[in-house]
């Protein structure tokens, strides 16, 4: 009698665990680094797998292959949420390359690249500012509610900042404190880059 209990509480125990890993999230790629990195807080070196919704932190560069065939690769002091079909910009810079169908999603702007061959860097600059460089390719940028707001060819660079103040009450659902303040911030931010043209030597 004690055999054929203790041989139950096996059978449980391993249809349990069966039953858990089966409703798991499924892999979608790999992450490998030189360095440490975090997945989901956990410290891990060298490589290790990704699944649905992993968080990515890393402390040196690291290289992400989808399953998909996207490639992405992270910068130092970088994080991203990852999923099958979109990474969550959450801090530094990353690099989509041979990403079509893979969004790109930082402070509320959707980037979407158009071809096979797209490669673009995508910079968060603090907390406000998206700076997108377009290397190759074509890129499309959508706004919060996707409407299209750009669209970027080859060998160019955008800065959206002034979309900070529009998405932050979107997602926050809080007004802006300072409205003045915020809109002369964005005229400043104009005014700067039209600046900076102006004395770039063409």
């Amino acid at each position: 009698m004690k055999l054929q209990s203790v041989q139950s509480v096996v059978a449980l125990a391993l249809s349990l665990a069966l039953g858990t890993s089966s409703g798991a999230s499924p892999a979608i790629g790999t992450v490998l680094s030189q360095g440490a990195f975090r997945v989901d807080r956990s410290t891990v070196t060298g490589n290790a797998t990704l699944f649905e919704g992993s968080l990515l932190e890393t402390t040196s560069a690291a290289s992400v292959q989808l399953n998909s065939g996207a490639r992405l690769f992270f910068s130092q002091d970088s994080r991203g949420r990852l999923f099958g079909d979109r990474l969550v910009l959450e801090k530094g810079t990353t690099r989509i390359d041979h990403s079509t169908g893979l969004r790109l999603i930082a402070l509320g702007l959707t980037i979407l690249p158009e071809r096979g061959d797209s490669q673009a860097n995508v910079s968060l600059e603090g907390t406000r500012r998206i700076r997108v460089a377009n290397a190759s390719g074509a890129l499309r940028i959508l706004n919060a509610n996707g409407q299209l707001i750009a669209n970027m060819a080859a060998g160019t660079t955008l800065a959206f900042m002034g979309l900070t103040y529009y998405v932050v009450p979107l997602i926050w659902r809080r007004r802006i404190v300072a409205p003045k303040l915020a809109l002369f911030q964005i005229y400043a931010f104009g005014i700067g880059i039209a600046r900076n043209d102006c004395r770039s030597p063409r």
